[in-house]
């Protein structure tokens, strides 16, 4: 499960700016109509890049409680950041990050530069990527801060248990997207029949 705070808002940006791609047609029809029904739809948009954000933010919260200094990348002792400081701002990032992005895009799209749309989609992923491969070795080690910093951190790939929370916590999360993609591709098809017939 690729969960920490490091490298969570690139990938919610992301995948936030991918949903709102799904509503390309719908947000262009929307931008035709009017300002009105252009405003309308790119409320809808944020509103559900908010709630992939929120999504994301509850479930990375089983790592936050359970295995807090590494899901600060071990970055700060969670003795001197209790986790009822950073774990609010930590989801209202995300929420943040996938709204305003929602927005960025639904924007983009309104102005028929999809290109640029998918350029902030494709960019997110990128520097996702990025600081994943920065922070690979923080990454893969799951302890404690001190086992961090005296080179004990055991890997995670001898964690069996560790794994399977993970694989658990990673299966309730993408479940979620799919579930939600499936609903947004069935909605928007809907949508572009009632738009052909009328």
């Amino acid at each position: 499960m690729l969960a920490t705070v490091v490298i969570d808002p690139p990938s919610i940006a992301g995948a936030a700016a991918l949903f709102t791609l799904l509503s390309a047609r719908s947000i262009a029809r929307a931008a035709a109509a009017g300002l009105e029904a252009l405003r309308s739809e790119q409320r809808r948009q944020v509103v559900a890049g908010a709630l992939l954000g929120a999504w994301f933010a509850a479930c990375f919260g089983w790592h936050a409680f359970h295995y807090p200094a590494w899901m600060l990348c071990y970055l700060v002792d969670p003795a001197r950041l209790p986790i009822g400081l950073w774990y609010p701002l930590f989801v209202l990032a995300l929420i943040a990050c996938g709204a305003g992005t929602a927005l960025w895009t639904a924007r983009l799209v309104a102005a028929g530069e999809r290109r640029r749309a998918w350029t902030v989609a494709l960019g997110s992923i990128a520097l996702w990527l990025v600081l994943f491969g920065v922070t690979l070795h923080r990454y893969t080690h799951v302890g404690t801060y001190q086992d961090w910093l005296a080179g004990r951190a055991p890997p995670l790939r001898e964690q069996p248990a560790v794994m399977a929370q993970f694989n658990a916590v990673g299966a309730i999360a993408g479940g979620g997207v799919v579930a939600a993609v499936i609903y947004r591709v069935w909605v928007e098809r809907r949508r572009a029949l009632v738009a052909a017939r009328g």
